[in-house]
């Protein structure tokens, strides 16, 4: 059972770290052209820089701990699936508390509830292949 609970709490830090890692989506009116234009720079300019920065990405394994995490957490209460997104999203404790309006020990407690909750709810034979596949 605790090795359940280790590995869906992996599976939700991966879906956090995915969900930090994703593009997010253009605002409804911005234009696109901008990201059609390419831009050169000469060594004799001011602010010439060679390198272009680096953009990380979500891998394929983040992916699926991300889709497989929305489908664990369709199976908890709103409030506990609140509480553990927030978590995999590495809000801290007392940021938590706050939110939710208790001290950061009882929401220790709730979100090991939650888990255990969680963990329960998903005990059927496809949810349980899905997290074990996962390496």
């Amino acid at each position: 059972m605790k090795i359940r609970l280790v590995k869906l709490i992996e599976i939700l830090e991966s879906a956090g770290q995915c969900e930090r890692l994703m593009s997010k989506p253009k605002a409804p009116g911005s234009p696109a052209m901008w990201d059609l234009l390419e831009m050169s720079y000469d060594k004799k300019d001011i602010g010439y820089y060679e390198k272009a920065p680096l953009k990380l990405r979500a891998n394929p394994k983040q992916m699926t701990c991300w889709d497989l995490a929305i489908d664990l957490l369709i199976l908890v209460e709103l409030q506990d699936r609140r509480l553990l997104w927030a978590r995999a999203m590495r809000f801290s404790w007392v940021a938590l508390a706050k939110q939710f309006g208790c001290h950061r020990h009882t929401i220790k407690k709730k979100y090991v509830s939650a888990l255990i909750n969680m963990e329960q709810q998903a005990i059927n034979k496809n949810m349980l292949d899905k997290i074990d596949k996962i390496n």
